[in-house]
């Protein structure tokens, strides 16, 4: 996460979206202190690609993953909330929400990969807005590629709300933490 925030951090600097950094640095924080991120099992994470399954008599096996634009070993639970939105993360304008247990854990995916390991859907749901501030964060890179510049500017916004709900992500973990409340 914080690397993917650098990176964010660095387009920044450089000019090319209008973001103030004490923004930045304040969502640096709330990742720094969410301990729903810390994770025990690491697995590899795929990002921008197809998982593919086929079904045997013992249920959903694994039978290949395809597309592979970016692979990284961490928490499980980034491929999963990627799975959970009912759209491409690039495509929405606020932090991603998981629609809810029963709808996701209906879908296919879900029911095979429960085969292999447990779903905890309490944590899916508060990792999903940081899995897709991380993908945005993934790809703002792309920004210096003449082709895909006039896109990405173009998202600057889509930006700056998935910073401001970081923050407010924030702001709920402290209200969560103080005392009587």
């Amino acid at each position: 996460m914080l690397y993917r925030l650098d990176q964010l951090r660095h387009v920044v600097q450089d000019g090319q979206f209008a973001i103030e950094m004490s923004k930045i640095d304040a969502c640096q924080q709330v990742i720094e202190n969410d301990n729903s991120l810390l994770v025990d099992t690491e697995s590899v994470c795929v990002a921008d690609a197809e998982l593919h399954f086929r079904k045997t008599d013992s249920g959903w096996q694994p039978s290949f993953i395809c597309d592979m634009e970016w692979v990284d070993f961490g928490d499980p639970y980034f491929d999963l909330a990627g799975l959970c939105a009912p759209r491409p993360f690039w495509e929405l304008d606020s932090l991603f929400v998981v629609e809810g247990r029963q709808t996701v854990s209906s879908r296919p995916f879900f029911s095979g990969y429960e085969e292999k390991r447990h779903i905890d859907y309490g944590r899916l749901g508060r990792i999903a807005p940081y899995a897709h501030f991380s993908c945005m964060c993934s790809i703002i890179g792309q920004v210096y590629r003449a082709d895909k510049r006039a896109f990405m500017r173009s998202l600057e916004p889509k930006y700056v709300a998935l910073i401001d709900g970081m923050l407010r992500i924030g702001e709920k973990g402290r209200c969560q933490s103080s005392p009587g409340k």
